[in-house]
């Protein structure tokens, strides 16, 4: 459902809509970002990246937004520029996972939380 739900985000972040979308609660507008930071395209994250920017204008004492959208989004955009897909999805997708992937996804450690890893939402992924 990645596709739709995509398209439902950028529907609620058309011009006409930003404004409703933003009186939304708090807790909801946390979620509606990972809609776009699940893609493998890094325009995709950059649109999350401004949602999340705007979010934080609406509701600036909602710490979430600076403390786990903001860092686990720029993850992510970290494994998208080294790798250009995220590795742990490779199986999801029929895809071949290479050695530098490999090597990546057995780092345990330093994965990140939201791929199966130990690593916080702060930590700077190695590149």
């Amino acid at each position: 459902y990645d596709p739709i739900s995509r398209d439902l985000m950028r529907a609620l972040m058309a011009p006409q809509m930003i404004d409703n979308t933003l009186s939304l609660p708090a807790a909801i507008l946390y979620l509606l970002p990972w809609a776009l930071a699940h893609s493998e395209d890094l325009k995709d994250l950059e649109r999350a990246v401004e949602f999340v920017d705007l979010s934080i204008q609406a509701y600036p004492d909602f710490k979430l937004f600076k403390e786990r959208n903001e860092p686990a989004i720029d993850q992510h955009r970290q494994v998208l520029k080294k790798f250009g897909r995220y590795p742990q999805r490779n199986a999801e997708f029929g895809r071949e996972t290479t050695a530098a992937e490999k090597a990546w996804l057995d780092d345990k450690e330093n994965l990140p939380i939201w791929a199966g890893g130990k690593a916080s939402f702060n930590k700077t992924l190695d590149s």
